[in-house]
């Protein structure tokens, strides 16, 4: 199974919610994920020290790329973290995004690949970041994925720790209000999207109980 994983901006900064990620991705079987983040309220403490906002972006990002790596590889997972921008694997023109699928493809079978937002706008070779839902649309196109994954809101704390779906009846069925259950920058969703608790995620490819979310919201 080919996933994409979306970690939003308060799931970065949350170490119980990101150890419980990382551990359920070790327990996966027969997986290919795709990991999409940006920056984290990191950002906002680089800004305290005087840094402009750019930049302080720029680093939180990358700096979240290497500490995701190494937590996934303290729970034994397989991991290459890449931002965008690196090999020229996403660049931005005119707005559209344009995915190396070929180096994707050629990656070993059994890692994972994180890969932050920061791409290169080839009109004038400045990196910044890009909306995650835009990013995980076109590389879900680029390959292939089987769905797009994203968690509820940190604030739902019994949701994303719960040993047990929170609501068994509504597994499979298709949200069709995700405005208070996701954060609302990730929305409009692309097609093939659905929440996933964490012991859900851990039960991959398994995705009969995950709830489907509706593109149109």
């Amino acid at each position: 199974m080919k996933y994409i994983a979306i970690l939003d901006y308060n799931h970065l900064d949350n170490g119980m919610f990101m150890q419980s990620f990382a551990e359920a991705l070790a327990g996966q079987q027969n997986c290919r994920a795709y990991i999409l983040h940006g920056d984290s309220l990191y950002t906002n403490r680089l800004l305290q020290t005087g840094m402009m906002r750019e930049e302080a972006v720029v680093r939180s990002t990358r700096d979240l790329n290497n500490r995701i790596i190494a937590l996934l590889a303290d729970s034994g997972v397989a991991g290459i973290g890449i931002n965008g921008y690196q090999k020229d694997i996403i660049t931005s023109t005119d707005g559209e995004l344009k995915i190396n699928h070929n180096w994707l493809d050629n990656l070993p079978g059994r890692t994972h690949l994180v890969i932050s937002n920061l791409v290169k706008d080839q009109s004038n070779g400045t990196i910044g970041p890009v909306p995650l839902n835009h990013l995980a649309h076109r590389l879900s196109e680029a390959v292939h994925a089987d769905a797009i994954v994203l968690f509820p809101t940190v604030k739902n704390t019994e949701t994303n720790f719960s040993p047990e779906p929170v609501d068994k009846k509504n597994s499979g069925e298709t949200v069709r209000n995700p405005e208070s259950l996701i954060d609302h920058n990730l929305l409009p969703l692309p097609a093939n999207s659905f929440l996933c608790t964490i012991p859900q995620f851990k039960n991959l490819p398994e995705t009969r109980i995950l709830q489907k979310i509706d593109p149109k919201k």
